[in-house]
């Protein structure tokens, strides 16, 4: 890419960004708009970290902190809190360490998580089991991004979702999964045997997907965010192709997604391209 095509990339994503933070701001979501002003580079990624901490229960769980409805606090909630606090590279200080140590105390003696709360955000799944896993997967790659997480509970998790591998569970196109493990596998201990052939898998089945429409962009663009990547293994998607993607997707009065969900795919969008605008220069 040019440095002229570089600069109109990150010119179109900066616009973006601000068009997204008007659309909240003009919706009253202050919680919102704010997470976004912090990808702008217009506010502290602290002030998103003290809003968790306000209402953080004194074990450490979290409740839903942008735009979320997932019951709580509890695990659910603390994995969907804790995943947008990561995301902006809040991974350290109190509220931090509190969540990550109230879902280490909640994973099983085999290293999975329970899945019984149901996250209203999550795409349904056939069974528990494959929620479990998926969450499972989810809490991994988020604790391995806090350092005050414990290693043997990483450990743990990544034997339990290496024992549960196989081709079979991404090749019916679950995107839980898929993404789940692609998240999980780039980001957990390298010791387990199954990561690089998971990996692979995973992004085959990534890109199958977007490609005949299953996945959108904005769903691809999570998993670049939640792998902390600008490429994805076993796959031929560009970051730069999914940004541009994102781009086209957003409505004219600067949100994104179904109305009845546009507040957080608004700001799911605005993260990735905020992420993935990284390849645009």
């Amino acid at each position: 890419m040019s440095a002229g095509a570089s600069g109109q990339a990150g010119d179109a994503v900066a616009e973006a960004l601000a068009r997204a933070h008007a659309f909240l701001a003009g919706r009253g979501a202050e919680v919102e708009a704010r997470y976004v002003a912090v990808l702008q580079g217009a506010a502290a990624r602290a002030e998103i970290a003290e809003r968790a901490k306000a209402s953080q229960r004194a074990d450490g769980a979290l409740t839903a902190l942008l735009a979320g409805d997932a019951p709580g606090p509890g695990v659910a909630s603390t994995a969907d809190a804790l995943g947008w606090l990561v995301a902006i590279g809040a991974v350290e200080g109190a509220p931090v360490d509190a969540a990550a140590g109230f879902l280490v105390r909640a994973q099983r003696a085999d290293g999975g998580w329970d899945a019984a709360e149901a996250d209203a955000h999550a795409a349904p799944l056939a069974d528990e089991h494959e929620a479990s896993l998926a969450l499972s997967a989810t809490l991994g790659g988020l604790l391995a991004r806090c350092p005050g997480a414990r290693q043997s509970a990483l450990r743990r998790a990544a034997a339990f979702l290496g024992s549960h591998w196989s081709p079979d569970r991404v090749q019916s196109g679950s995107y839980p999964a898929i993404a789940g493990y692609l998240h999980a596998f780039a980001m957990v201990p390298a010791e387990v045997d199954e990561a690089d052939t998971a990996l692979q898998w995973c992004g085959r089945e990534l890109e199958r997907g977007y490609r005949i429409g299953a996945f959108g962009p904005a769903a691809v663009g999570d998993v670049f965010v939640r792998c902390h990547a600008i490429a994805i293994p076993g796959t031929r998607l560009a970051a730069a192709e999914i940004a541009a993607a994102l781009l086209r997707e957003q409505r004219a009065d600067g949100g994104f997604g179904p109305p009845a969900a546009e507040l957080r795919a608004t700001c799911k969008s605005a993260l990735a391209l905020r992420h993935l605008a990284a390849a645009l220069r």
